[in-house]
């Protein structure tokens, strides 16, 4: 099998459970971020995430993609264990700067580091660092579906995160497709830009009448909405020029032949929202600094996405980073 995420068929026949714990308010489901557990006096929610990809920033990464799947749970995130798996060939500076860099960026983000595992094996070639996260609900009955008449909101570009991997990680090669140093040093900043944790604007938005939410990770927003749709049962009717870019990212991925609807973008979130309410979380949202859009509406359907254009909707099998690192 190819890199990437499994493909939605296969993974929903894999995460079928028989369970009947009734403590388990939320289980194992496509589209759906992380695990619900009612506790006597709050809601515990668990998430798991690893980073697989080649990055300088592992930490940074790794604590804002598992807050991420938190928050759109409609949690805050407060408890991380890390899994790190490290090749042979590390030393002891490299170590150093990887644990480093995940305490710092817990530390950025308020998480508590409580413990994990860390082992030296060659089973892998490159760090393998995991995350388990624990968060409280900040809403009961956090619904977790659109209904038809629901509107799609974007907060903040799309493709950040991969932009930043791509600056950071293939200078030579964006080099040599004829990126200048202005160009890539705008993409490695978007991460500090936009930032990667979209816990905050998320906890904005459990203030308003939320149906679901979902953050742009493997797969790009394109991935991110099909998954979506598919989990609510509805079609996704989308307005491509309503999606929020950024003119380095975009750039980038022209140079390097990347469908930019198509790349991880961990600091984009996702929100569907009731129709009538919409327009007051855009308000809300654009008062507080973000940039946001309204992308598109939720329709009765069998959960698939598509463009109101007409054009094709991008066939994202694996995320664009997994397939440009290995051409």
């Amino acid at each position: 099998m190819k890199t990437g995420k499994l493909p939605n068929t296969l993974l929903e026949r894999l995460i079928r459970t028989d369970n009947t714990d009734p403590s388990v308010l939320v289980g194992p489901r496509t589209g759906v971020d992380g695990a619900v557990v009612a506790l006597s006096e709050c809601d515990l929610i668990a998430v798991s995430d690893p980073v697989t990809f080649e990055t300088d920033r592992v930490g940074e990464h790794l604590a804002a993609i598992n807050a991420n799947d938190i928050a759109v749970m409609g949690g805050w995130p407060l408890y991380l264990l890390c899994v790190i798996l490290l090749p042979p060939y590390m030393d002891e500076s490299g170590v150093v700067r990887l644990f480093e860099g995940v305490k710092e960026a817990a530390s950025k983000y308020n998480i508590s580091l409580i413990g994990g595992h860390t082992e030296i094996t060659d089973a892998v070639t490159r760090p393998v660092v995991s995350g388990t996260m624990l968060g409280v609900s900040l809403k009961k009955d956090f619904p977790t579906a659109a209904r038809p008449g629901d509107v799609i909101i974007q907060i903040n570009p799309v493709a950040v995160e991969g932009a930043v991997i791509l600056a950071g990680c293939h200078r030579e090669r964006l080099t040599a497709c004829g990126a200048g140093r202005e160009l890539i040093d705008a993409a490695a900043g978007l991460g500090d830009r936009y930032g990667l944790c979209i816990a905050a604007p998320a906890a904005l938005c459990l203030e308003h009448d939320i149906r679901v939410m979902h953050d742009v990770t493997e797969g790009g927003i394109c991935g991110a909405l099909s998954e979506m749709a598919l989990s609510s049962g509805c079609d996704f009717v989308i307005d491509r020029a309503s999606i929020l870019t950024d003119p380095a990212a975009c750039e980038i991925c022209r140079l390097l032949g990347i469908e930019i609807l198509g790349l991880i973008g961990s600091g984009s979130l996702l929100v569907v929202v009731d129709g009538a309410d919409a327009d007051p979380l855009l308000d809300a949202l654009r008062g507080q600094g973000y940039e946001a859009s309204a992308i598109g509406r939720a329709v009765k359907g069998c959960g698939r996405s598509r463009f109101s254009d007409g054009s094709p909707w991008p066939e994202i099998l694996r995320d664009e980073l997994a397939r440009i690192t290995e051409s």
